[in-house]
């Protein structure tokens, strides 16, 4: 499994993470994807087995964003949870889920809990 953070994403968490799963890309600091704007970083996605990870609401818009061809899009929405509740949201979800039930799929993690958007 090879996970790909937006730029925007905590880094303390991303570079965590990147570090347990080998191959897997910290946007903010890779100087390839640094400043991208979201279409060019969805075209990049497509196609690709990275399952990327953003606190980016935009990427919700499964009309704009479809997650069908990419390895997943995993959207955290962080509000009143802390950095350590994210972390161990993000570690279960990778940890204990497998591949094929989050590619192609468009994942939501909320305090109350996490959803994965089937079409």
């Amino acid at each position: 499994m090879k996970l790909f953070f937006d730029e925007n994403f905590d880094g303390e968490i991303s570079r965590r993470l990147c570090r347990k799963f080998p191959g897997s890309i910290y946007a903010g600091d890779d100087n390839r994807f640094k400043g991208l704007k979201n279409g060019q970083l969805f075209a990049f996605l497509s196609g690709k087995t990275y399952i990327f990870v953003s606190e980016d609401k935009h990427f919700l818009k499964e009309t704009v964003y479809p997650a069908e061809n990419t390895g997943g899009i995993v959207v955290v929405r962080k509000k009143d949870m802390s950095p350590g509740m994210i972390y161990t949201r993000l570690e279960k979800l990778f940890f204990e889920t497998p591949v094929r039930t989050i590619k192609g799929r468009l994942v939501v993690i909320r305090k109350s809990g996490m959803r994965v958007r089937i079409r």
